[in-house]
């Protein structure tokens, strides 16, 4: 995979993203890229169910480094040229990454589709299963989801973007408290996203039947929901203290993005 140079994104005064050097085999190869050659182009080829449509992959590409306990903390934007998404390599995945992955998709139904949310609850099963019609649907809803997001918030200035963070401030912090073998991103996502929902109903922005409706669909695609299902239980100061130096966060103090129901969610 060849990566090419792109200005660093500036968040806002206090939450910059600068070039950096990176330890996975592919951010390498994004960061020598940004390095060394400008004119060298990125091609995407992502082989999980969670990366063809993530938040942080294709059809924007960020390569980022984890830093001082957060993921991605470092890093720089760079659109690709091209992207491919080939669903017959889902194939070559486990049960566990399949289901991991899949929490990526109903994050974009919780953002701001809840047709699309009801679409998964009638086809989670096949698509977890391997039907190849229901995956070349999910996939590309959310890359077209995903670049109406970017396309407007290309460098994560105005807010617009940071709704693609959904789950992601809350899972974070729980990968940093989790042991790396214990959970999957996917996974914590879905204990994030879950758990953004409960604290929305407890603010009294969401009804606790769409906090239940999407704890029930997750628990239902056999992902965690509950700090107590990652071995991560009466930790909440330490998960708050780690969600206040997310990368979201800036200056005027923290960034949740919460929801005032499934497909309604903004930032806080």
């Amino acid at each position: 995979i060849a990566c090419g140079w792109s200005p660093a994104g500036r968040y806002g005064e206090t939450n910059w993203k600068p070039p950096s050097l990176v330890a996975s085999d592919v951010d390498a190869a994004g960061s020598l890229g940004v390095l060394e050659k400008a004119e060298i182009r990125q091609l995407c080829f992502p082989r999980r169910v969670g990366a063809q449509p993530a938040d942080d992959q294709p059809p924007v590409a960020i390569e980022a480094i984890d830093a001082l306990g957060q993921k991605n903390l470092l890093g720089t934007f760079h659109p690709p040229a091209l992207v491919v998404c080939d669903p017959s390599v889902l194939d070559t995945l486990d049960d566990r990454q399949l289901r991991a992955g899949y929490a990526e998709v109903v994050k974009y139904a919780l953002i701001d589709d809840p047709r699309f949310f009801g679409w998964c609850e009638a086809n989670r099963a096949a698509l977890i299963e391997g039907d190849r019609q229901a995956r070349i649907h999910a996939i590309g809803h959310c890359l077209r989801s995903k670049a109406r997001f970017v396309s407007d918030d290309l460098h994560d200035l105005h807010g617009r973007r940071a709704l693609l963070n959904f789950g992601h401030s809350f899972g974070h912090a729980i990968e940093a408290m989790a042991a790396s073998d214990r959970v999957l991103h996917g996974e914590a996502v879905a204990t994030g996203m879950a758990l953004a929902f409960q604290f929305s109903h407890r603010l009294g922005l969401c009804p606790r039947s769409e906090s239940e409706r999407v704890r029930d669909h997750l628990a239902g695609a056999g992902l965690p929901t509950r700090l107590s299902d990652i071995g991560v239980a009466g930790r909440s100061h330490e998960l708050v203290d780690l969600i206040s130096r997310d990368k979201k966060a800036t200056g005027a103090g923290l960034t949740l993005i919460l929801a005032r129901g499934i497909g309604a969610a903004f930032v806080a």
